[in-house]
């Protein structure tokens, strides 16, 4: 009698060759194996469909949310653009920095401790921005200081 392995992972030209030329019970063997080979690429199938499907759904419920962060941010520009005075909160957000920084600024500003400060009114502790000057200093070319050495 003739022995084959009969791995689900067998070649599909072994097991045609064996179920010719093998006796009953490895032909029987072999169409079960046949058959756990289909089971095995419809699985393989079924979970890359599900899997496609997954990220193709997630990939689809990100971008909304994107989309309306990006509205936000175009929204708060606009109404940051409108105004003739801004605070130190939309002066972070124009230059893409945290509040704490920009209070810093101002601070090294009100010391006179930069080559280069930014232009601020204080309101009686209340710092705004005029923005037309804002933007004139943002444009200015600051060199760095050089280290000693």
């Amino acid at each position: 009698m003739h022995v084959t392995s009969l791995s689900p992972g067998a070649s599909a030209q072994h097991l045609l060759f064996c179920k010719g030329s093998c006796g009953n019970a490895e032909k029987n063997m072999v169409e079960k194996s046949m058959e756990q080979i289909d089971l095995d690429s419809y699985f393989r199938s079924l979970a890359r469909e599900e899997a496609e499907r997954v990220f193709e759904v997630k990939g689809k419920a990100t971008a909304p949310r994107e989309d309306a962060q990006a509205d936000d941010y175009r929204r708060q520009l606009a109404r940051i653009l409108a105004k003739k005075y801004v605070s130190i909160g939309e002066v972070a957000l124009l230059l893409n920095c945290s509040d704490s920084y920009v209070r810093k600024l101002v601070k090294r500003a009100q010391k006179k401790e930069s080559r280069h400060p930014i232009p601020f009114t204080d309101l009686d502790g209340h710092i705004v921005f005029k923005l037309s000057r804002l933007l004139e200093w943002v444009e200015q070319p600051k060199p760095r200081l050089r280290a000693a050495g």
